[in-house]
Parts: structure tokens; C-alpha cells; sequence
């Protein structure tokens, strides 16, 4: 929980923001995903996962999206082990919401650690 403050504090400085937008279009578009238009501009955390999960909700329902989804999961490094645990914590939530939250958390988590040790804080 205190990992997740910490780097919700970053997204408040501009130059890991802009690092992790420009980290999430990557990843995505390395994917065959398009999510720019989506993350360019989000007013909070919770408004940026529901974004990413109105795309996987669309992905969902296209012939390949399941597979793209896959990808991108792979690509950030967030295993399906992680995904069943956190959907068996939060039975409430979907599995496009996990799937979203732990997509930007992770992306997120990545950027702050490059930006910290490339600051020596690391």
C-alpha cells in the first residue's frame, strides 16, 4: 500500500508523467493497441483504469483482442497468477478493472524506478 502512495506521487511530476504516458503508448502500440487518445489526459488514477478498461473492455470483443491483451500483459510483466489473486481479493471488481489497475501500476511502478536511479536514488 505505501509503494502505491509513493508512486502516485510521482504522477504528480511532470517528468515521470510524461515518462509513463509515453512508457504506456509504447507498450500498448508494441501490442497492435491503441491507447493514446485515451491516456493523454486523465484527471486522476481512477479515471486513467477506467479508460484502460473501456479499451480492454473493446479488445475483448474483437477477434484478436484476447491475444493483444496477452501481449501487453507480458510486455509490462503482470503474470495471470497476479491477476486471479488480486480478482479473488477484490470479487467486487471485474476482470477488466483488475486488469487495467494492475496494467498502470505496473507501467507506473517501472517508470519510477528508472526515474529514481537515474537520479542515484536508487
Amino acid at each position: 500500500m505505501e509503494d502505491d502512495k509513493v508512486q502516485l506521487y510521482y504522477l504528480e511530476v511532470e517528468e515521470t508523467k510524461k515518462a509513463f504516458i509515453q512508457q504506456l503508448i509504447k507498450d500498448a502500440a508494441m501490442c497492435g493497441i491503441d491507447v493514446e487518445s485515451a491516456v493523454l489526459s486523465f484527471d486522476s488514477l481512477n479515471d486513467l483504469i477506467q479508460k484502460v478498461e473501456k479499451i480492454l473492455n473493446q479488445l475483448s470483443n474483437t477477434a484478436n483482442g484476447f491475444e493483444k491483451i496477452q501481449s501487453w500483459l507480458y510486455r509490462v510483466d503482470v503474470s495471470e497468477v497476479q491477476i486471479k489473486n488480486k480478482l479473488k481479493q477484490h470479487p467486487e471488481n471485474t476482470l477488466n478493472q483488475i486488469t487495467a489497475e494492475m496494467i498502470i501500476k505496473r507501467t507506473l511502478q517501472k517508470v519510477v524506478w528508472r526515474y529514481l536511479h537515474n537520479q542515484g536514488k536508487l
